[in-house]
């Protein structure tokens, strides 16, 4: 058996690829080419695989939705999760991770946007991964993230090829920005929240997903949360009592996020998901197509979970701003309890 190894080219060992999501053989000490998409595997992600598992975050949702912005205020909170968990630290795999993170804390510092994702072909597509370690809870993941254009979603023909995670992995974060489509100039072409999902459920049914089969999980965010009209207080009071950002801003020590803590917030996460839930059903003005959202949900048997965020904290104004994100954790939090159990 050692022998087949050695000529198979692989110490029995198997990592789920980052770009591709095939299961492959590897070596423990050294990087690997995928054998199924040829995405060059880096050597601490090998390493690090059996005891920091890979979550895989999957974002769907149009063009200048929020999708790209939410990605990158994501990656900042967590490089300073210092504030609340004592013992964390995240480590970046590869030279373009190393570079993002650098670009991030510039354009923090200048206070100025990233720009919205540009289409390109599959081998261009990038995979940034952040090795987690020490959070309460869920202890060491590595975070592993593709980001794709708005075009992709615009109809029925998704190119799915280029978009692996969003038929490999049971778990989808569906971007959409309320204001957006409420806003007859900025919605020319009459979307609403039930269309994007509609897309959504193509794409999978058209690569032969079985509902009865396969329960999918989906986390749907509604994105420029501190401007959306009609949001119930209870709602919004929930989004501005976020003071992580506040914290890390301003070097102060807030309370850890300790084992308790974290079920606590995670509770309330919940409550919150029943409201914005309840909301989007009954709201026909301010979400058009959220009772049929709803419908569609529960009868494709869809296990979601609803947040809100604002990835700014406030209106983008040009030239930049100083962000403020409020509740960016919320999404990578039910990502990762849907992808620990």
């Amino acid at each position: 058996m050692n022998f087949i190894r050695r000529i198979l080219g692989y110490s029995g060992k198997k990592v789920v690829c980052p770009r591709c999501l095939e299961r492959i053989g590897v070596k423990e000490d050294q990087a690997k080419l995928c054998d199924n998409c040829g995405w060059g595997i880096p050597l601490q992600y090998i390493r690090s695989f059996d005891e920091a598992p890979p979550i895989f975050i999957q974002v769907f949702g149009w063009t200048n939705h929020g999708k790209t912005l939410f990605l990158d205020t994501l990656r900042l909170v967590l490089m300073d999760m210092h504030a609340v968990w004592d013992n964390f630290r995240y480590q970046s795999f590869t030279q373009m991770d190393m570079e993002k993170e650098r670009e991030l804390q510039a354009e923090r510092r200048r206070g100025i946007l990233a720009a919205g994702t540009q289409r390109r072909e599959r081998d261009q597509n990038e995979v940034y991964i952040m090795n987690l370690r020490g959070m309460e809870r869920w202890g060491s993941r590595m975070l592993v993230v593709m980001d794709h254009p708005g075009e992709y979603f615009e109809n029925f023909s998704v190119p799915v090829k280029e978009i692996p995670f969003l038929i490999n992995t049971p778990t989808t974060i569906m971007l959409i920005s309320l204001p957006d489509i409420v806003d007859d100039s900025k919605n020319s072409a009459g979307e609403r929240i039930d269309q994007l999902f509609q897309i959504y459920l193509a794409a999978l049914e058209n690569e032969g997903v079985n509902w009865k089969k396969e329960r999918r999980k989906l986390i749907v965010v509604l994105t420029k949360a501190d401007i959306t009209a009609g949001m119930p207080q209870n709602m919004r009071n929930y989004l501005m009592e976020d003071n992580i950002w506040r914290s890390i801003e301003s070097n102060t020590r807030m309370n850890p996020l300790d084992s308790i803590a974290v079920a606590e917030y995670l509770e309330r996460m919940e409550r919150v998901s029943n409201d914005i839930r309840h909301w989007i059903r009954s709201d026909r003005k301010n979400v058009p197509g959220g009772a049929n959202f709803i419908n569609l949900i529960d009868d494709y048997n869809i296990d979601a979970r609803f947040t809100i965020m604002s990835a700014t904290g406030g209106e983008v104004e040009q030239g930049g701003i100083n962000i403020s994100p409020r509740r960016v954790l919320d999404p990578f939090f039910w990502a990762l309890e849907f992808q620990s159990r």
